[in-house]
């Protein structure tokens, strides 16, 4: 089964197998790099919504223990490496 994705780039729409969905494909038109909505399973929803209260204590924790320059910085790395992870990289 595929499904219709939308480029966010140039807005060229073109049909992407269903294994795609909530990923990230190029765009046979502009050959960049587009995301694939669609994903819209609860369970990934509250596994997302975990990450970034994770990623906050985290900050917090450093924060409180180490101080506020090394508390943002450990909270902004949590939530990009949480959100690397979760796009497959």
């Amino acid at each position: 089964m595929s499904r219709v994705a939308e480029c966010e780039h140039c807005r060229h729409s073109f049909e992407v197998p269903s294994t795609l969905t909530g990923g990230i494909t190029n765009c046979p038109e502009c050959g960049k790099a587009t995301e694939v909505g669609g994903l819209d399973d609860p369970l990934w929803r509250l596994s997302q919504v975990g990450g970034l209260l994770l990623a906050a204590g985290i900050g917090v924790a450093c924060y409180l223990s180490l101080g506020p320059t090394v508390g943002w910085i450990a909270g902004v790395v949590s939530a990009l490496g949480l959100w690397l992870i979760s796009r497959g990289f």
